[in-house]
């Protein structure tokens, strides 16, 4: 019904509105005690607060994808476009700790994928094998829900990511200005928030790593780029 209105599907358009709305009434819970989840909202309210949730949505989303995906999962060595294809001894903590969220190719299969992108790395052509595999009708669909799944949870892991730090940061503001600080119960918020994103991190990279195994399994190696 909504991409009658909407040039995006309805996961697609649900994707930006659910990070959105986490985003503002987590920060209205962990700033304002929850002044507007407590109030009635008019028509005009809801109108304006679903434009600021598809906003903040894609703001998440943009955001989300340069420092969760590009940023940080390459700091801790835990993504999986290099680790499927390029997996060498050098471990970390991180690695064995998730040692089940990547399913290694076969040496002859990756070794056909690689012989079809010589001295490129698989950050660099990762793209090019995922639309290729995209073309093939099964796994079309099964790559399109993945990349829904894990693109979903790496901008709510953003959303209540800055939840946290938002609250924890005013409570720091607050006790430099001699004001007392937060009382408990919202550091039970804070805390949520923090342990909710570790557990959103760890979903993400799950999803992650299954988008990419499927769009690797299903590159058409017998034709060469």
């Amino acid at each position: 019904m909504l991409k009658n209105y909407f040039p995006s599907t309805n996961y697609d358009f649900f994707k930006y509105l659910t990070p959105g709305f986490t985003l503002l009434f987590g920060l209205d819970i962990v700033l304002n005690g929850g002044t507007i989840l407590k109030t009635p909202l008019t028509l005009q309210a809801w109108i304006m607060a679903f434009a600021l949730a598809y906003l903040s949505g894609h703001l998440i989303a943009e955001f989300s994808q340069r420092i969760l995906e590009h940023f940080l999962s390459n700091i801790l060595n835990l993504n999986p476009i290099s680790l499927l294809i390029e997996h060498t001894s050098s471990q970390n903590f991180f690695n064995w700790l998730l040692t089940g969220y990547y399913k290694i190719l076969s040496p002859e299969k990756r070794q056909q994928i690689l012989n079809n992108f010589p001295n490129q790395k698989a950050t660099q052509f990762f793209r090019d094998v995922y639309l290729e595999s995209k073309k093939i009708p099964g796994p079309q669909k099964r790559l399109k829900k993945l990349k829904n799944q894990y693109e979903l949870a790496r901008n709510l892991t953003l959303a209540v990511l800055i939840i946290g730090m938002a609250g924890f940061g005013t409570h720091v503001r607050s006790l430099w200005h001699g004001f007392g600080g937060y009382p408990a119960t919202h550091w039970l918020y804070i805390d949520f928030a923090f342990f909710l994103g570790g557990v959103l991190y760890l979903r993400y990279l799950k999803f992650f790593a299954k988008f990419t195994l499927e769009a690797y399994i299903n590159f058409p190696t017998e034709n060469p780029q």
